[in-house]
């Protein structure tokens, strides 16, 4: 059948070229057609690439509150191109139904570890934005992420995972899960 499919595309071409050169010879043009037939890519949905081993090592931990967990997942989930998070502590607080004083707690824990990274927001001192370290996340192009990985380490020296010993992160680079958002 899809060799039925492929003969009937290539025949539906060939005619397309032959009529738009019989169009140029009716009125004096010497014009020669080509159709390229492209493959329709799979669209996947929007979504974020978290790293297997980020994931394994943050379940592993045990002295996490359950409010960093879902400001992590919170995160992910609203993350723009290239792991900026825009979002003050009131605005998480209201979609986690959550205190300022929680998500404080939480943030400054993921912080610690360097899960994000706190950027200043440059309207308004009194608020950050945030920051997801590439090598537990990204969303974007992976040339971009090796940018990002770049500037951040030339800005803050590093984005190793604040982690106890035991939880290595060494391969984190190597496996990747894709969770649609």
């Amino acid at each position: 059948m899809k060799t039925d499919k492929k003969t009937q595309i290539e025949s539906f071409a060939e005619y397309i070229e032959s009529g738009i050169e019989e169009h140029g010879r009716d009125v004096n043009l010497s014009v020669q057609a080509n159709v390229f037939i492209k493959k329709n890519k799979a669209r996947l949905p929007e979504g974020v690439y978290v790293f297997r081993e980020f994931l394994s090592a943050m379940r592993r931990l045990g002295n996490l509150q359950s409010v960093t967990h879902r400001i992590l997942l919170l995160f992910l989930e609203k993350t723009e191109f290239e792991n900026f998070v825009s979002m003050d502590i009131k605005t998480i607080g209201e979609e986690l139904l959550l205190s300022e004083r929680s998500i404080g707690r939480g943030i400054s824990q993921l912080a610690e570890l360097n899960v994000i990274i706190k950027v200043d927001y440059v309207q308004d001192r009194r608020r950050n934005e945030y920051f997801l370290n590439p090598m537990a996340a990204w969303k974007g192009s992976s040339d971009n992420r090796l940018i990002a990985i770049k500037k951040v380490k030339e800005e803050k020296g590093n984005l190793e995972f604040n982690f106890p010993p035991l939880l290595s992160t060494s391969s984190i680079t190597q496996t990747t899960t894709l969770l649609p958002i």
